[in-house]
């Protein structure tokens, strides 16, 4: 094993050099070769996207100074000017003016095909006119001075603005008042979005590019790029700055050789991203035949790097897998050992530690369970004495008393009690069984008692078949005779009745009408039933309460049990939670 051990390093060894020899002269001819290649296609891109953005600058500059011309026309006109400024400062315009108005935006409509619309609008009222080449109308407009206040705050100009709204560019200008210097009007022209696109298109050479256009106020009013996921807008932060120093420069970014140019101190301005991704595969067939080779040998390595690491670790990672998924409550099963080796001894030493750990398990269950059924059996067994006594009692004073006739049925009762009492094979009993035990219960009761006592059960019908602990509710109307009826001078009621909590739980409740349980006494009883104290066999006194709950606690858990209501001089209710069982199984 040694041997084998001393080979395999040796081998791993010689591997890695191997891959040294074969591997390195590829990476570094590759990157001579890339970084030559690179560098040329660079060279060669920056002067054609210099070429580009110098083009796309005079079309954006012909672009502003023509509209830059059409509003100058607007306000050289005195007609025009003084219909808009009375139509803002009489809150209305005479059907002259709007006249004059409409001829001289269809007049520019008919000039510029580009353009879809024309409109002005008042600062004051929002109020305005849309001119199309189908109709003139009335319009309204969100507009007011703070739009525009807000662009003198940042010192930008008012005379000619961009703005994008969806398939249109809005081309903005505004009207001021030479008296006041306050703005009173704006014109939009409406243009189609397209215009701008086919600009943009042009000056992209490949269609992973981004070409955006921004207006003076660094907004984005146009994006066309690559969909598959290109240059994200959010870029453009890192641009900002260039923009603010430069009016065209390039300049390169982490992912992406960038181009900017503006136009009139920065009314438009034009970017164009070019992501480097485009430069590396523009080289890719030089490098391929390289690349192709240094690839197989990765490839090859890898292989052989992963058939080495399975062969020596998946043993290994196998047994550590069995260690981690390893759970003392699941059934563990034994795989044969067929390994001799050092793997093969600690895969043993596991198996008989976990045989070892079931069979301790399995004991200390067994134990366990033989100690509750212990329990459960001595808690019954602690019942029948008291009531026994007590019905052999009734049975005495009525032969003294020569009731010879009462005996026979008292004492049928009696072995029927004692018959179901001492019956330890069956556990579980229908509440039907319960019930039955209990009216034979309360008729000797009665007997005892001169008939003061009332018995009302209210239990469903498909709750009857319900398998509960034999002998549970007994002794608890026993605790409602021995300390809530004896003392008690008008008749005895008793009520039992089921409820089913939920699917899973049942409820049931016993209520009598006796003195009650001080408010004081009534905590110390929920306190030491809620405490659980396994005490029930050894006590004296309350059997009923703490025997009950000491067994439905073993049985079903922390959860369930008894627990009493009462207030003094007002009856007393116990409560009897426990799980719902139709099938009647332990």
């Amino acid at each position: 094993m040694f041997r084998l051990k001393k080979n395999l390093s040796i081998r791993y060894k010689i591997f890695l050099a191997v891959c040294g020899i074969s591997i390195v002269p590829l990476i570094v001819f590759a990157a001579i070769s890339t970084g030559i290649t690179y560098s040329t296609m660079r060279a060669q891109l920056i002067s054609s996207r210099t070429s580009n953005m110098d083009w796309i600058a005079d079309k954006l500059f012909s672009n502003v100074r023509y509209h830059m011309y059409q509003f100058y026309e607007y306000e050289v006109n005195k007609d025009l000017k003084n219909a808009i400024t009375n139509w803002v400062k009489n809150g209305y315009m005479d059907y002259v003016d709007i006249s004059k108005l409409r001829t001289e935006f269809e007049t520019t409509l008919s000039i510029d095909t580009s353009v879809k619309s024309i409109e002005v609008y008042s600062l004051s009222t929002g109020d305005g006119f849309i001119s199309t080449r189908a109709s003139f109308r009335a319009a309204e407009i969100k507009l007011d001075e703070k739009t525009w206040a807000n662009r003198n705050s940042k010192g930008l100009q008012t005379n000619i603005v961009f703005e994008a709204d969806g398939d249109d560019m809005l081309v903005m200008h505004r009207m001021n008042d030479f008296s006041t210097g306050k703005g009173i009007a704006i014109f939009v022209l409406r243009i189609r979005m397209q215009v701008y696109i086919d600009m943009l298109e042009k000056l992209k050479t490949d269609y992973r590019e981004t070409a955006v256009l921004i207006n003076d106020d660094n907004k984005v009013l146009l994006s066309v790029g690559d969909e598959y996921g290109g240059f994200d807008e959010s870029g453009l932060n890192e641009i900002f700055p260039q923009l603010e120093k430069n009016t065209h420069a390039g300049f390169q970014s982490k992912n992406n050789l960038i181009f900017f140019d503006s136009v009139l101190n920065g009314k438009l301005k034009a970017v164009c991203v070019v992501p480097n991704k485009i430069i590396l595969q523009s080289i890719w067939r030089t490098v391929s035949i390289g690349l192709i080779i240094m690839i197989s040998a990765v490839i090859a390595a890898v292989i052989l790097s992963i058939l080495i690491s399975r062969f020596v670790s998946r043993p290994i990672i196998q047994l550590s897998e069995k260690m981690r998924t390893y759970n003392i409550s699941e059934t563990f099963i034994f795989d044969e050992i067929k390994r001799e080796d050092e793997i093969g001894y600690l895969e043993n030493s596991f198996n008989i530690m976990v045989k070892r750990n079931q069979e301790l398990i399995a004991n200390e269950l067994e134990i366990n369970r033989k100690k509750r059924d212990a329990q459960i059996k001595a808690l019954q067994a602690q019942i029948n004495p008291h009531f026994i006594y007590n019905t052999l009692q009734i049975v005495g004073s009525m032969a003294l008393n020569n009731q010879i006739d009462d005996i026979y049925p008292v004492v049928v009762t009696i072995s029927d009690i004692m018959r179901y009492s001492f019956n330890f094979s069956q556990e579980m009993v229908p509440i039907k069984r319960e019930v039955d035990y209990l009216k034979g219960y309360l008729s000797i009761q009665n007997r005892r008692f001169n008939n003061r006592i009332s018995f009302e059960i209210h239990i469903p019908d498909d709750v009857m078949d319900t398998y509960i602990p034999r002998l549970i509710l007994q002794p608890i109307l026993e605790n409602s005779f021995v300390h809530g009826l004896l003392e008690w001078t008008g008749d005895w009621k008793i009520c039992v009745k089921a409820v089913k909590e939920d699917e899973e739980n049942l409820v049931i409740v016993v209520a009598d009408n006796g003195v009650g349980i001080s408010k004081e006494r009534l905590s110390e009883i929920n306190e030491e039933l809620a405490a659980n104290e396994l005490n029930a066999v050894d006590a004296q006194s309350h059997i009923g309460l703490s025997n009950v709950n000491t067994r439905l606690r073993l049985r079903y858990g922390e959860a369930y049990g008894v627990k009493a209501c009462s207030e003094a001089g007002k009856g007393t209710v116990i409560k009897i939670r426990l799980k719902l069982n139709r099938g009647g199984g332990e």
